[in-house]
């Protein structure tokens, strides 16, 4: 069975990898193989691949057809459903998954409608209960993301929660709520939860992580205690986990066990120990269900289910049973869990724990109970989190050896404990809650410590297979028993991981990678021995920009720790707003801009036209503003050329036709280019057709957003260089574009194209509009 258990997930990972999904048909063939695999021990093994293959091509399909027509995307939509998740709120707006059932447009015209999406209302004081039905005004669209390496797939993401569109709501009239949900509703219990959690802790200090610890929700936890969290390795405690199951669990077991025979006449219906695996098993499946079923939890519930069936059944099953069993009924109920990172940890964590104190000699020591638990988990994870986050928490033993006791026995049980008896005395309630909270404030400071510390967190540059495979060999060895001889040698495996081999440029070449950051600009050149940062893209709220989401994840996944300069092209919010975060995450040595007003860095100067400079035989020259200059604005934008000996790179910034014209009297001679990205997005005010034919590219790059709401880059733009046999690309279609340009060859890729699953869209040619 373990197996086949095995055999089932790895048929599903398969397919999960695959470009394109094969033909749903293929789907119908899943009852033979089951009866294949049942009367024919020989076929059993491949079988069982097929079997994971055909599930879950059999739930994409179902998944891919729930999309809305393209011909509807952007137009005003009337649409009919209920909401089925926690909504999540944030600087006055608020997102949420509606389960749509009936959509219309402004005329009456029913449409088939795209099942559950996303949607967020933004400006808004409604109050959005789950289970609710509610009729809303819409613009939507197909789910798409950014599309980097090292980046967030946020279409990966939506694909897993069976999303397929998102859109916004429109604050006109129309939009109401059409009837009250049930008050069993889990998700509407959770957010009744949630409510008055916030309203009796402070949401603004440690009292946000309280509701993360109770209903699962982790919305309302501030960035600042997230980075504390994530640089600490401890943010798997302030959130439902399997750790927390087991507790629970295992108090209402010793509980009920203790409590069972009091009642003389029930010990003798049902034996102690029985009744106490049955109460267990329902606290487990209530308290999973409190955290919205989340992978974690469904793991850890499956498991104690098991080990306490076997108590029921007074039969032992060996760990990997457990552990496989629970992997096939996980990917069962959710075959596209392997797409995130908590599948994979999850399941890691629990094998690493049973490989590592299963079969050993037991000293009975506090160490060996509780301490070598937190050096395997930390030691046995260090692979999956370089794989998954380029990054490793170097205080996550220290942490979690305080923190986690502290907040299994003491944080947890005072939340829970005054969660419910907010309901029944409020005082009484609010005080544990108050407790549970001052239980945070008391480790906070260390953890706050541990976080600040130079060598908190080692970064680490992408991660081969090969290098991941030979770091796994690596943990199985330094985790073997201690009488197993060569287990030094885990730490000759594990080299690669931390030392990797960089992937550098020749001298005379460079690497230009156009980062996919929606509606902006932001892009690094890479030579040799050096980085350029031109624009940093925008800011689109308080927490989220492009800094921190894109361009940051994007160097630590180079291995870039510095940045030699950053040009930042002039002060628009779509080309500065991700410049803070980049600032704190990363050592920037030099500032090249035409607003240094409005950024503070040591070393900053203006960018003007003239200055020159080389690195690694590559030549780099700026040649717009002049210093006498009288523009303002866009035309401000600083203008880079990079060049190497016959091939160049053209960066405008947002310049319009002023900007242009005057570059054209000055330097005309000096802006032919093989690339260039293009000016102001792609808009009607910029690429004149005399800045055009003076460039003469090979290629025209254009950094817009998805959809767009100023319709860039604008057709008769796209046709200008059409007309002159210049091959287009642009962010929107083509995720991150990375070009490596030599003398003699110019190599294009489509981060889009190279990472494409079968959930990812590649969009035709004019849908930016």
């Amino acid at each position: 069975m373990r197996t086949g258990c095995i055999l089932f997930a790895c048929g599903i990972v398969c397919i999960l990898h695959s470009p394109s999904l094969p033909p749903a048909y293929l789907a119908y063939f899943l009852p033979l193989c089951l009866i294949l695999a049942c009367r024919f021990p020989i076929l059993r093994w491949p079988m069982c691949i097929l079997c994971g293959a055909l599930w879950v091509i059999f739930r994409a399909e179902f998944i891919l057809q729930n999309q809305i027509s393209p011909v509807l995307e952007g137009e005003h939509l009337i649409i009919e459903g209920v909401i089925v998740s926690l909504p999540s709120q944030s600087n006055g707006s608020q997102r949420f998954v509606f389960d749509v059932n009936k959509l219309k447009d402004i005329k009456g015209i029913e449409y088939p409608h795209p099942g559950k999406i996303r949607l967020s209302w933004y400006k808004t004081k409604a109050e959005l209960i789950p289970g609710d039905s509610w009729r809303f005004n819409v613009k939507l669209k197909r789910a798409h993301g950014f599309m980097n390496p090292g980046g967030f797939d946020y279409e990966a993401w939506l694909f897993q929660q069976g999303i397929r569109t998102t859109g916004y709501i429109n604050n006109k009239a129309g939009n109401r709520r059409l009837l009250e949900g049930s008050d069993i509703y889990i998700h509407r219990l959770r957010y009744y939860v949630r409510e008055k959690l916030l309203t009796i802790l402070n949401p603004q200090d440690n009292g946000s992580l309280i509701p993360a610890l109770v209903t699962g929700d982790r919305s309302a936890i501030p960035a600042d205690r997230w980075q504390v969290l994530t640089a600490t390795g401890t943010s798997h405690l302030l959130a439902i986990s399997g750790l927390h199951i087991g507790l629970i669990a295992g108090l209402v077991y010793f509980l009920s066990r203790w409590l069972w025979p009091l009642g003389y006449l029930t010990a003798l219906v049902l034996p102690a120990p029985k009744a106490a695996s049955i109460a267990a098993m329902l606290a487990a499946l209530a308290y999973s269900l409190m955290a919205g079923f989340s992978i974690p939890t469904q793991r850890a519930l499956i498991m104690l289910t098991l080990l306490l069936v076997s108590k029921l059944m007074s039969r032992e099953f060996v760990p990997s049973t457990i552990i496989s069993f629970a992997l096939f009924l996980v990917l069962l109920i959710d075959p596209f869990a392997p797409l995130s990172a908590g599948f994979w940890l999850s399941f890691s964590a629990i094998i690493i724990i049973a490989y590592g104190m299963t079969a050993r000699i037991d000293f009975n020591s506090l160490w060996w109970r509780w301490g070598r638990v937190q050096y395997i988990v930390a030691i046995g994870l260090t692979p999956l989190l370089a794989l998954w986050f380029h990054q490793v928490p170097l205080t996550s033993i220290t942490a979690n050896l305080l923190v986690v006791p502290w907040v299994s026995f003491i944080t947890v049980p005072l939340a829970l404990s005054g969660s419910v008896l907010i309901w029944l005395n409020a005082g009484l309630g609010g005080w544990l809650l108050e407790l549970s909270r001052y239980s945070i404030d008391l480790f906070w400071p260390v953890l706050n410590e541990l976080a600040t510390l130079d060598f908190s967190v080692l970064t680490l540059a992408e991660t081969t297979i090969t290098a991941f495979m030979a770091a796994v060999i690596g943990v199985f060895l330094i985790l073997a028993p201690l009488g197993l001889p060569g287990r030094w040698l885990g730490l000759i495996f594990l080299l690669p991981l931390f030392f990797p081999v960089p992937n550098k440029v020749e001298p005379g070449e460079f690497r230009l990678t156009l980062l996919d950051v929606g509606q902006g600009l932001a892009a690094v050149l890479e030579t040799r021995n050096r980085t350029l940062l031109f624009d940093t893209g925008p800011k689109y709220s308080d927490n989220f920009d492009a800094g921190s989401a894109v361009i940051v994840p994007f160097l630590r996944q180079r291995g870039i720790k510095s940045v030699d300069l950053l040009v930042q092209s002039h002060g628009d919010n779509d080309h500065i707003g991700g410049l803070p975060n980049v600032l704190k995450a990363i050592s920037v040595k030099r500032i090249l801009t035409s607003v240094p007003r409005e950024i503070q860095h040591k070393n900053i100067d203006k960018c003007w036209s003239g200055e020159k400079w080389r690195w690694d035989g590559v030549h780099f020259e700026m040649l717009h503003p002049s210093e006498n200059s009288n523009l303002s604005g866009n035309n401000r934008s600083c203008v880079l050329k990079v060049s190497t000996d016959e091939r160049s790179v053209l960066f405008t910034g947002d310049i319009e036709s002023k900007a242009e014209n005057r570059i054209l009297k000055r330097d005309k001679a000096k802006i032919a280019s093989t690339v260039l990205l293009a000016p102001h997005h792609g808009s009607l005010s910029s690429s004149t057709l005399d800045f055009i034919t003076a460039v003469g590219p090979e290629y025209v790059l254009f950094p817009v957003g998805y959809r767009n709401r100023f319709g860039f880059p604008k057709q008769d733009i796209i046709r200008r260089y059409k007309e002159r046999g210049i091959k287009i690309m642009d962010t929107a279609r083509h995720g991150a574009i990375e070009m490596l340009i030599r003398d003699d060859d110019l190599t294009i890729r489509s981060y889009r194209q190279y990472a494409q699953r079968f959930w990812h869209e590649f969009m035709p040619e004019g849908v930016t509009k």
